[in-house]
């Protein structure tokens, strides 16, 4: 690693942090093919990203990879996902679109009212699971087995309820 650039590392306890490697919006113009998906950052531009720095394993190059939380921004959904774009500290990405809700599937199978289809039922929107329509590159899967281990901590649900909860705020008060 270059001197003098800065190494981003999850804090104990999960909690995402202030990333100063790229802000919220850089590369993520494959996300703008779905509609009423909006990064947090877009409306609220607080700079906080959640970056997790791998070494050692043995599907994943070393580096940084920054998760990107996005939400639905219909004010009148209530889905309850963050949908997670992962860059890296190349300056690749976004290289995998994860899904992730934090209610019981059985939420998700009121929620969805219609038959889900193989690939995107409630299991999926309750996930962590990789977005079926999103291109992904050879290091989705190892990266989505990442993510499951990240989330066993409540520390990062929490994070994702809370802006999931803001953003819908915010988006109300406009509509």
């Amino acid at each position: 690693m270059p001197k003098g650039k800065k190494r981003h590392k999850k804090r104990s306890g999960g909690v995402p942090h202030r990333s100063t490697k790229r802000t919220a919006l850089e590369g993520l113009s494959s996300m703008s093919n779905l509609p009423n998906i909006v990064p947090f950052g877009v409306v609220v531009e607080d700079g906080t990203t959640a970056a997790i720095e791998i070494s050692g394993d043995p599907d994943i190059p070393d580096g940084t990879y920054t998760f990107v939380d996005a939400y639905c921004s219909d004010p009148q959904c209530d889905c309850r996902v963050v949908y997670l774009m992962v860059m890296t500290d190349q300056g690749e990405g976004p290289i995998a679109y994860i899904s992730l809700g934090w209610e019981p599937v059985s939420f998700y199978r009121r929620w969805m009212k219609a038959p889900s289809r193989p690939g995107a039922g409630p299991v999926e929107l309750k996930g962590p699971s990789l977005m079926p329509l999103m291109p992904q590159s050879r290091l989705a899967e190892p990266l989505l087995k990442v993510v499951r281990l990240y989330v066993q901590d409540k520390d990062p649900i929490e994070f994702f309820k809370a802006r999931y909860f803001t953003l819908k705020a915010l988006l109300s008060h406009r509509s």
